[in-house]
């Protein structure tokens, strides 16, 4: 089974943004990652060494990707790159978009978010929903980062949606 690590990746990016630090700490509990003073896994009273280990993953992903460093045993250094993706993922204060991934979110269009496919999308780090229009019915995958502002490609003049599986 391959598990796609892109929201690990991007969660790590957005904390490491912060300082530009990644450090991989072992404890009698097991591996945690602190990047922008948090800790990955969250939740210290709970430790899940799958979920730990999909981060670990993850930043072994972004020093292969150059997006960041390897700068002592277990420390890590964003590079230019890396602290540009992780500003870009950012999600701005008062945005539009934040939230719009949830299922059920409705977008001013009526475009409602029925699932993630957990497929990939067409844009950089992004999967495909699957939406469903209020109004027709009509269901059509789309980027993540578009659904905001998606409308219709049945009877709105929205672009064509994107396949995907059922």
């Amino acid at each position: 089974m391959v598990i796609d690590l892109t929201e690990y990746l991007k969660e790590l990016l957005i904390a490491a943004s912060e300082d530009g630090i990644i450090n991989v700490s072992d404890f009698q509990s097991g591996r945690y990652i602190y990047a922008g003073g948090k800790s990955f896994p969250a939740d210290l009273n709970n430790y899940d060494a799958a979920e730990a280990a999909r981060y670990i993953d993850a930043v072994d992903l972004m020093r292969k990707r150059g997006l960041a460093k390897m700068t002592g045993k277990d420390l890590y250094e964003l590079t230019s790159s890396g602290f540009e993706e992780g500003r870009s993922l950012k999600p701005r204060e008062g945005s539009a978009t934040r939230g719009t991934t949830k299922i059920g979110f409705v977008n001013p269009n009526g475009q409602v978010v029925i699932r993630d496919t957990g497929l990939p999308g067409t844009d950089h780090l992004q999967r495909i929903y699957q939406l469903g229009c209020s109004l027709c019915g009509h269901v059509y995958g789309s980027n993540g980062s578009d659904i905001h502002d998606r409308k219709c490609p049945k009877h709105d003049g929205g672009a064509k949606g994107l396949t995907f599986e059922n």
